[in-house]
């Protein structure tokens, strides 16, 4: 895919300036390899070219226009969080985000439609107004879901990923194309919990532990399972005594039988 050329990643830059976005730039990638010339891993093309990374982000145009003549290729970063008035969800697809995401709109219904990038290693980037109140940066808060807030940033289009792909607008959801939303009150209160009461029943448990559903994320963790043995081809009767059988025994307190046989209805539909 065609790289990025200057004129198009410093006007993107000033673009989301313009709009209180506060940016700086990261390293890019060249000939397959993150510019900075070390093995980055996942970092590839993400990590500050500045001295002082995050805290040099600004919307000042003489200090951003600068920052592209010294490093042309540089990609584009976005602080996120109190400082840019938005914050970001992460959708990663290749650790089951979209599954996830699938799931907690069939439970709590479809999200707002929002300005939407699609990264360039497959994920979405989805953009929100910043509610006033800290949002934390925070990895796994569900499977294949993170969250850029107060203390993170994102790499915004047209910048290129490590896969040789460049970041972009989703049609029809580009900051010119769609207001940015306010995010629904029940994503909000997922991304915010404490840490550790997040989703934490709906991972089983890799070192031997007793699975616990705390009971403020008992229907999510149910559906998301469900929905887990569901992909593996389990029948609806089958399911049905699946869902019964973990809520008796992981669910504290276990929801009613009448609940548990609504999840599962929800799941095989």
């Amino acid at each position: 895919m065609r790289a990025a050329r200057r004129d198009e990643l410093i006007e993107a830059a000033l673009a989301y300036a313009g709009r209180g976005g506060r940016v700086f730039p990261v390293h890019s990638i060249r000939a397959g390899r993150c510019t900075c010339g070390k093995a980055c891993g996942r970092d590839a093309g993400k990590h500050p070219r500045t001295r002082n990374g995050l805290t040099d982000a600004t919307t000042d145009a003489t200090i951003i226009t600068p920052w592209w003549t010294w490093w042309p290729d540089a990609n584009v970063a976005i602080a996120t969080g109190t400082a840019s008035g938005r914050w970001v969800l992460d959708v990663d697809p290749d650790h089951g985000g979209d599954d996830t995401l699938v799931e907690l709109e069939h439970r709590h219904g479809a999200l707002p439609e929002t300005v939407t990038a699609l990264t360039g290693g497959g994920g979405r980037h989805l953009f929100w107004t910043h509610p006033g109140h800290h949002v934390p940066t925070r990895t796994g808060i569900a499977p294949g879901i993170d969250v850029r807030g107060d203390g993170g940033y994102i790499v915004a289009p047209p910048s290129v990923h490590l896969s040789g792909k460049r970041y972009i607008w989703e049609i029809g959801f580009g900051p010119d194309e769609i207001v940015l939303a306010e995010a629904p009150g029940w994503l909000l209160g997922l991304v915010t919990a404490p840490a550790g009461t997040v989703g934490g029943g709906g991972r089983l448990r890799r070192d031997g532990t007793p699975l616990v559903i705390p009971d403020h994320t008992r229907n999510d963790t149910l559906m998301r399972l469900g929905c887990a043995l569901r992909r593996y081809g389990v029948g609806e009767l089958a399911l049905v005594d699946c869902l019964h059988a973990i809520n008796r025994e992981h669910c504290r307190p276990p929801l009613e039988e009448d609940e548990v046989r609504k999840v599962a209805a929800s799941v095989a539909r």
